[in-house]
């Protein structure tokens, strides 16, 4: 799987960007993603050093619509809480700052 199609997209949510003053960044990656390749492509991506990651699967949930009375499933995610290692710089996540390739 190749770096830049691990991470979906980075969660903005304000539980997201209050970790994010604390230097964790939450990421929607892929379902078959694992800690290595997302590491890879957060370190690829914004070029930060990367300290620990999490992940996270929520399970598909059901939801009632008030107004047509039909049920909705939200899809099951997988999410990534990255730590970046101390002395890094923070990151912005709506920013993607990819290394040019060779060739």
């Amino acid at each position: 799987m190749s770096e830049l199609t691990v991470i979906t997209r980075p969660v903005v949510t304000e539980k997201a960007t209050d970790l994010a003053g604390i230097s964790k960044y939450v990421f929607i990656v892929k379902k078959d993603a694992t800690k290595v390749e997302v590491k890879k492509a957060v370190e690829k991506i914004y070029g930060a050093k990367v300290g620990t990651i999490r992940i996270i699967k929520t399970h598909p949930k059901k939801r009632m619509l008030a107004k047509r009375r039909e049920l909705i499933k939200k899809p099951e995610l997988k999410k990534a809480i990255v730590t970046l290692r101390k002395g890094e710089k923070a990151i912005d996540v709506n920013k993607i700052n990819v290394k040019q390739r060779e060739a």
